[in-house]
């Protein structure tokens, strides 16, 4: 194995210690190229930077908007994320700021659906300057974000390929964009 990325509710959770021991053992005793984190940025503070930040190679944060309404929305107003104008956003600045001072690479993540589909993200985006920015088309799993037993309803988000495509026209001038259609998500080994 070369490389080991921690994903999947939020991470940092509890303060991170846990995280940090674990991406500490990955690099250090287990020697791993490429250790990496994915997260929605709301429990990250700078003490975890100063504690782990020699560990961690990439840190990807998910950013749907940078607009506060579309960001209330779609739910990313939590512990956080709270606290006023652009505090989403505001905390995306502040991460990539860490990111730099440790020298983590720093990717966005984004997920287009009904709400943001219509936003141009290239202006904030180039000003961030990410080492890549994944691209994903809201997909629905049966049972996780869809059907009779499904955790949650992820229907009222969803949105066509066409509709995807249009954003990714929007944003070609966007030199570090990775479009992840559904099409490609699902016939990946992992899902």
């Amino acid at each position: 194995m070369e490389k080991l990325n921690f994903s999947g509710g939020e991470p940092f959770i509890h303060g991170g210690d846990h995280l940090g021991e674990l991406v500490k053992y990955c690099k250090k005793d287990l020697r791993l190229d490429s250790v990496s984190i994915i997260s929605n940025g709301s429990l990250i503070r700078k003490s975890w930077f100063r504690k782990y930040g020699d560990y961690l190679d990439i840190l990807a944060v998910s950013c749907d908007s940078f607009n506060d309404d579309t960001n209330e929305r779609i739910g990313r107003c939590g512990e956080g994320n709270s606290g006023g104008p652009n505090r989403h956003v505001e905390k995306l600045h502040q991460i990539h700021s860490w990111c730099k001072e440790y020298r983590v690479d720093f990717k966005i993540n984004t997920v287009v659906n009904t709400f943001n589909q219509d936003e141009d993200m290239s202006e904030h985006i180039m000003r961030l300057n990410p080492m890549r920015w994944k691209v994903f088309q809201c997909l629905l799993l049966e049972g996780e974000n869809c059907g009779e037993n499904a955790l949650r309803d992820a229907e009222p988000f969803y949105i066509s390929d066409e509709q995807f495509q249009v954003f990714l026209d929007r944003h070609k001038s966007v030199p570090v964009l990775v479009p992840e259609s559904n099409e490609s998500v699902c016939t990946s080994p992992v899902v």
